[in-house]
């Protein structure tokens, strides 16, 4: 009887964390620089597996590439529903200016976070532009275009500012 209770409580615990993995949380590699020095490759990160109305300007998402199986994770810069443009290294969110103090001052002393100025169309509903915090090394939505909502996983909550 002992060893029913042992099994089932074996079994019970590797189906709650099972569940906690596939539909809460999950642990992922950072894979490049293009998010430095925010994160850095070969760092582990917890995701939360929400995403439904829980995506704010600046949360760094996960999102499965569209072009292979590989999982990417940027910065979101803009909204549904917004145009986005940098002049100068500066962020405007439908004409106004937006600052970004995880990368601010860093273009002064490298030119790896200087963002060159570009403008987006109106981002489409569902739809999120994110760039890497490493703006010269980071393929992002300048290349590829805006990210669906459903090729989202999840969203990294806890990263400790460097």
């Amino acid at each position: 009887m002992n060893k029913q209770k042992i099994i089932f409580g074996v079994i019970l615990c590797l189906g709650i964390i099972f569940c906690i993995n596939k539909y809460l949380y999950s642990l992922v590699m950072v894979n490049g620089d293009s998010m430095n020095p925010s994160l850095t490759d070969g760092e582990l990160k917890l995701m939360v597996k929400s995403k439904i109305g829980n995506i704010n300007r600046f949360d760094i998402i996960v999102f499965q590439d569209t072009d292979s199986s590989d999982l990417m994770i940027k910065r979101v810069i803009g909204l549904p529903q917004e145009v986005v443009q940098y002049k100068d290294n500066h962020l405007f969110v439908d004409g106004k200016l937006v600052y970004e103090d995880f990368i601010m001052g860093l273009s002064d002393t490298d030119p790896n976070y200087l963002t060159k100025n570009f403008s987006t169309h109106k981002i489409t509903k569902n739809h999120y532009f994110v760039l890497g915090d490493n703006r010269q090394l980071s393929d992002d939505s300048r290349l590829y275009g805006t990210v669906n909502i459903d090729k989202i996983i999840g969203v990294i909550k806890y990263t400790s500012t460097k």
